[in-house]
């Protein structure tokens, strides 16, 4: 078939002489004139011809520049086989349907295909060895992509928002993933990550939303923040031996997720019952959310509990909490719908931020006794909660700490009451105070009125 421009039925609509007559240039870098119609922009050329449908380019293209392609309408660009590079967003916010990359191809610029919402295919086989960042970005029908096994590198947000994408077969080659490499690919249900890729980072799966399998490399090291938050069908994930360290949030919103295991030969990571652990058991790291008990026993020897480590655990009525425990990281409990009663052990000193926020059905909560300082909106929206005992150690209590929703009672100390004056004001009509047994009998109580105190708990 001749250069030229062609109809949908490779009628010859122009030569590729006459285009060049109208000024057309797709090597010409279009990056400052690209709604400039005096420029000779490949678009307002190409746009003059109704019926225009594929562009079939002569042998001696060697490069198309930046933008060149820029919102074209063409449905079908064929390449010539001498082409070595394709510039910077080439062919972004155009209508093509498919794109070859021929074989001498040395270099495609970041944002090539970006935004070509009708591309449905794209076959690379040019010994390309980078992808670069947001390549094909936004490309919402792309189902079907071949990638050669020379690519080293995915760039940040190459196939970001390819909603359409089910499968994609990653090479042997790959060594690097960047940020946000498929976000929002919502449709992808399988990825298998090559064992040369030794981070999985920020972003990378996030909100890949009907992704149900993933299978980790053997030498993988590190899972950054959010690398599949949002990954809303994964049920279970298997943790190679060399992964050092999985960030907090690496699984956050994965509310399927019903188990996380470990190779047994791992040295930094342990998994017991589904539960993700430091290796030496010192950090509960994370509880799937979808695990079905509804009661829990941390192990004794766990010491810390890791940031949103029970966030969004819908089963979980009872917690029982070890001795060992003296940390609790914010949000820990975020979430946990159907929480009853929980009693924290005496080594907590603080209650951090959104501790036990939107625990809509804890009734019950005893405090350890030698906590220090209460949080901004630990029991932020605990509805059910009616009832709250502040222990005399406690020598802080920040401004939105008590925000709770439900709350009728908040039980103090007299001497507690002595001392913090101020938050008796501020909280007047909600506060008990607690007496002890020698306090009734300096004032003289009755042995009828000092049972009715014990029975409505304002004796200590």
């Amino acid at each position: 078939m001749q250069p030229g421009l062609y109809d949908k039925n490779d009628n010859l609509i122009k030569s590729w002489d006459d285009l060049l007559s109208l000024g057309l240039d797709i090597g010409k870098d279009y990056s400052s004139t690209l709604t400039d119609s005096e420029n000779k922009c490949p678009y307002f050329i190409l746009s003059n011809f109704k019926n225009a449908y594929k562009l079939v380019l002569p042998e001696n293209i060697s490069g198309i520049g930046n933008f060149a392609f820029y919102k074209c309408s063409l449905s079908e660009i064929v390449l010539n086989e001498n082409l070595t590079a394709i510039g910077y967003g080439s062919f972004s916010s155009s209508k093509i349907k498919s794109v070859t990359i021929p074989k001498n191809v040395k270099s495609i610029f970041g944002e090539a295909c970006a935004k070509c919402s009708n591309l449905e295919e794209i076959i690379i086989e040019a010994p390309i060895k980078n992808i670069h960042d947001y390549t094909f970005e936004n490309c919402e029908n792309l189902k079907n992509i071949v990638l050669p096994n020379t690519i080293k590198i995915i760039g940040s947000r190459a196939f970001g928002n390819c909603v359409s994408l089910k499968n994609i077969n990653l090479p042997e080659s790959l060594e690097e993933i960047g940020i946000n490499a498929f976000s929002y690919c919502k449709n992808l249900e399988k990825i298998e990550i090559p064992e040369k890729v030794k981070e999985i980072r920020k972003y990378t799966f996030y909100n890949c939303s009907h992704l149900k399998e993933i299978l980790l490399p053997k030498n993988l090291e590190y899972i950054k923040q959010e690398a599949f938050s949002k990954c809303y069908n994964l049920e279970k994930i298997f943790i190679p031996k060399k992964v050092v360290i999985i960030d907090k949030s690496a699984f956050e919103d994965c509310e399927m997720l019903s188990e996380i295991n470990v190779s047994a030969d791992n040295k930094n990571l342990a998994s017991l019952n589904g539960v993700l652990f430091s290796n030496d058991f010192k950090y509960l790291i994370k509880y799937p959310p979808a695990k079905t008990d509804k009661t829990y026993t941390v192990p004794d020897l766990v010491e810390t509990l890791v940031e949103r480590a029970f966030k969004d655990v819908y089963s979980l009525e009872k917690i029982n909490l070890p001795k060992k425990l003296n940390y609790i990281e914010n949000s820990c409990f975020y979430e946990c719908k159907n929480l009853k009663n929980i009693i924290l052990p005496d080594g907590i000193p603080i209650l951090h931020d959104l501790t036990f926020k939107g625990c809509r059905s804890l009734e019950e909560i005893i405090l350890s006794k030698n906590l220090k300082h209460i949080c901004d909106f630990v029991f932020a929206d605990c509805y059910n909660l009616k009832k709250i005992t502040i222990p005399d150690s406690v020598k802080r209590i920040s401004p939105n700490a008590l925000m709770i929703n439900g709350i009728k009672e908040i039980h103090i100390s007299k001497k507690w009451a002595e001392e913090n004056n101020f938050f008796v004001k501020m909280y007047d009509s909600l506060i008990k105070i607690e007496k002890s047994l020698d306090d009734v009998i300096d004032e003289g109580k009755s042995f009828k009125e000092i049972n009715n105190l014990y029975k409505n708990d304002l004796i200590k």
